[in-house]
Order: C-alpha cells, then structure tokens, then sequence
C-alpha cells in the first residue's frame, strides 16, 4: 500500500471541485500528468481516463481510472486498471490551522495496487535486486504525489 498525505490552502469543497472533476483536468495542474482516452459522466461516478504519470526520472505509469464511488466531498474510490492494477482510496477532511498554516484541507491518498507492467514489474537477475526495485519504486511516487500536491496548491491560490 502506498500513501500520500497533502495538505491544500483551500476549503474542502473547492479541492473537491477540482480533484472531482469528471474530465480529468488533473495535467492543468499536476506536472508529468496527462490524460487520454476521457470518458466523462454526469454525477463523476463511471468517469474514466487513461491516465500517465511521469516520474522524476522519465519513467511512467499508465493506468485506466474509474471513478466507482463517491461521497462528495469527502471521498471516492477509483479503479486502475494498466500498469497497475488495483483501486485508490481519497480522502478530504477539514485541516485545522496550525501555527502560522491557515486552515485547509487534508487529502489523504491509499493506492492498494500491484505492479502489472512497466520498469518496476521486470522481474530483477538477481534477488538481491528487488528490494532496491521497491524502493526506487516508492520513491519515484512520492515525487509524483509531492509534484501533485504543490501544483494543486498553486492552482488553488492563483500563482
């Protein structure tokens, strides 16, 4: 499981608003994101996109994203489906003010997913290889969830 944790200078339903959208408007402002292939609907729920993320050193990740459920604006449940297959579980939630941090909002990410395709599903010669793998896995999506998270901040406050 791999989580992510960003903290957003906006209130809740405005970070739903743009995290929710049924168009997948993500690579407006998330770099080393595109979408393809969008199928939107009314509502979100059956909204899909064929999604890549770019990590920091040129390799990606494909997957086809389906929107299965949601609780505006609290949360949603996707599906992946390509290189990772699996579901992703996002959370919104108040963020209290804290020393000179305003409040906001917390979105809390938990992708459940198992590497299907791609550099990080290639089996390694040797054993010893696969821990470095794993962590050269992790670290990778913590820069595309770190590169998300201040690109939505942005968007969220103009700049």
């Amino acid at each position: 499981m791999l989580c992510s944790t960003w903290w957003l200078p906006a209130p809740v339903e405005r970070c739903w608003d743009v995290l929710a959208d049924p168009a997948f408007t993500w690579p407006r402002w998330w770099p080393g994101v595109t979408a393809d292939d969008v199928h939107a609907t009314v509502g979100i729920v059956g909204s899909s996109a064929l999604v890549t993320f770019r990590g920091p050193l040129g390799a990606s990740v494909r997957v086809r994203l389906r929107v299965e459920h949601v609780l505006a604006p609290w949360s949603a449940r996707l599906t992946a489906d390509g290189d990772l297959r699996g579901a992703a579980d996002v959370r919104l939630a108040d963020a209290p003010a804290r020393g000179a941090r305003p409040g906001g909002t917390l979105v809390a990410v938990r992708w459940r997913v198992t590497v299907v395709d791609g550099w990080a599903a290639r089996p390694s010669a040797h054993a010893a290889c696969r821990p470095l793998v794993r962590r050269a896995a992790a670290a990778s999506h913590a820069a595309v969830m770190r590169a998300g998270e201040r690109g939505l901040a942005h968007h969220l406050t103009g700049r």
